[in-house]
């Protein structure tokens, strides 16, 4: 019986072998691989997915074109729809893409859960209960528990990072953040922003600084933070020579001091 059972087993084996090794043979198999350079650029250069949440500022022929490019494409890509432009890349961007008055529809959105909330308030040291003890914020005046502010600031700043500064040389600070509605467990939030500023940088030859306002949203469409931030990007075309102007205010730059 042993004898019979070891040639049948050495034969399914074989089959197996066979069998895979036709299918790494296949076609569908032998194209080769981009590299991620190659992909990288091919995104840039060709969007094809369009974020859904910003479809209602596409005229009729954008949409039915990019609706075909997705037809067409192998993978999505998201991108981000801006007033008269059909699409802009969620990639960051360098100093020439962005234009005062743009507005950013940022996409996904994230639902806040109850262990973001106490983990990440306990993480940062913030020890107010109203953030993690159910019992103390039922006698509070909301009636349930807060989510810590500072997590809204992060989530809300954390959405526009793909579409404005993927590609920063520094983030440079914020400013003029207002707390709008109280968050809660369980809500979830959307950002958009807009484009207030834009300059080359005086100490920096080749950067510029890019300011915007982001408003963060409840999916109910109640606001509930808004702030400005301003971030470093490289220019793609480089200055040209230095002005008497340019030349003072690169002589009185302070060593060591932050970007200008």
């Amino acid at each position: 019986m042993r004898k019979r059972l070891i040639p049948a087993l050495l034969a399914g084996l074989l089959l197996i072998f066979a069998a895979a090794a036709l299918a790494l043979t296949s076609p569908a198999s032998a194209a080769p691989a981009a590299t991620i350079q190659d992909a990288a650029q091919a995104l840039r250069d060709d969007p094809v997915y369009v974020d859904p949440g910003a479809r209602d500022q596409l005229s009729a022929a954008d949409e039915k074109a990019l609706e075909n490019k997705i037809t067409d494409a192998d993978k999505p890509v998201f991108v981000a729809v801006l007033p008269d432009t059909p699409a802009f890349p969620e990639e960051g961007g360098d100093y020439e893409d962005f234009e005062p008055g743009m507005v950013i529809r940022h996409w996904p959105g994230r639902t806040l859960s109850e262990a973001d909330n106490t983990w990440l308030t306990l993480l940062t040291m913030n020890q107010h209960p109203l953030h993690f003890d159910q019992h103390y914020g039922a006698g509070a005046e909301y009636g349930k528990v807060l989510v810590n502010s500072g997590i809204t600031l992060c989530l809300v700043g954390g959405m526009t990072v793909q579409a404005l500064s993927a590609r920063a040389v520094a983030n440079l600070g914020w400013d003029r953040v207002r707390l709008k509605t109280p968050v809660f467990v369980g809500d979830t939030l959307y950002a958009t922003s807009r484009i207030l500023d834009k300059r080359l940088s005086r100490s920096r030859p080749g950067q510029g600084i890019i300011t915007v306002e982001t408003t963060g949203t409840k999916s109910t469409g109640e606001t509930v933070i808004v702030f400005e931030r301003s971030f470093m990007v490289r220019c793609r075309e480089l200055p040209g020579p230095p002005t008497e102007r340019t030349r003072k205010e690169a002589t009185t730059a302070v060593e060591g001091a932050p970007p200008a």
